[in-house]
């Protein structure tokens, strides 16, 4: 309710008070509002009645301005909060943007505690965590010589990226998940425990060594994805066919359940790929 709706409210509610207080009107409702009795009434009796009436009228006026007051006061409250939190999350951006690792680091875990503190936000911060991890996760390079040169486990403030958004951030949040992105990075080594990996894009990905246990990774999508050396043993929601499209399971440790898929046991002994 805006600031000229409740001061409308308010001059009507005043205007019922003065015409019922101080004006002939009050005499009209209480006769009114008496019905046939009102003729039979004493003068002293009619006053009183009157009374009545206008005391009614105040406390009925005063309810209706408390519940105004009360309306302005949260609608201040909620404009205050949602400023303080665009300015929070104004601050955690620059830090993101920073030179310095540490601070970097200080910005994602800024985001994870506006999270926290305003569930409504988690799309928002979803969005600009993955986007970080896109930015600062290195690019796949073709061939394994390329490779030799890039770091075998995530960075310091990619892994705690990938934390917040994966874990802190479920795709099941109230204001909604987009699509986890991390499609054609090296990831090699990363500590993917216990994440929320529903429907997330890691195509071409590189992914050798990472752990994926206690992950949810039902409707993941692994196509071109090396996953040689990952440890899937209590991954949940993995099925065959979001590994067979993957270019490497060499050495990848799996549920019994799909060991016991000829192909798939195959290529994780590295007898052959796709």
């Amino acid at each position: 309710m805006s600031r000229t709706v409740l001061a409308l409210v308010g001059m009507a509610v005043l205007a019922v008070v003065v015409a019922v207080e101080f004006t002939p009107i009050g005499g009209r409702v209480a006769s009114w509002a008496s019905g046939e009795s009102w003729n039979a009434l004493q003068p002293a009796e009619r006053a009183t009645v009157l009374g009545q009436i206008r005391l009614v009228t105040v406390q009925i006026a005063a309810a209706l301005g408390a519940a105004s007051a009360l309306i302005y006061t949260g609608r201040t409250y909620h404009l205050a909060r949602r400023g303080q939190v665009t300015d929070r999350f104004t601050k955690s951006l620059e830090r993101l943007s920073s030179d310095k690792s540490y601070a970097r680091i200080g910005g994602v875990l800024a985001l994870e505690r506006i999270v926290k503190d305003s569930p409504d936000q988690g799309e928002h911060a979803a969005r600009v965590l993955n986007a970080f991890v896109l930015e600062h996760a290195p690019k796949i390079k073709p061939g394994g010589l390329e490779r030799a040169g890039l770091p075998t486990v995530p960075s310091a403030e990619v892994g705690e990226a990938l934390r917040v958004l994966l874990r802190s951030i479920p795709a099941t949040a109230p204001s909604g998940r987009p699509r986890v992105d991390l499609s054609g990075r090296h990831l090699a080594g990363a500590r993917l425990e216990r994440s929320d990996l529903r429907s997330a894009d890691l195509t071409k990905a590189y992914l050798a060594g990472s752990s994926f246990a206690g992950a949810t990774v039902a409707g993941a999508d692994f196509a071109g994805a090396d996953l040689s050396g990952t440890d899937f043993t209590s991954a949940k929601g993995l099925l065959a066919a979001q590994l067979e499209p993957a270019a490497s399971l060499k050495d990848c440790a799996l549920p019994q359940a799909l060991m016991a898929n000829d192909t798939i046991a195959r290529r994780v002994a590295g007898e052959h790929g796709v």
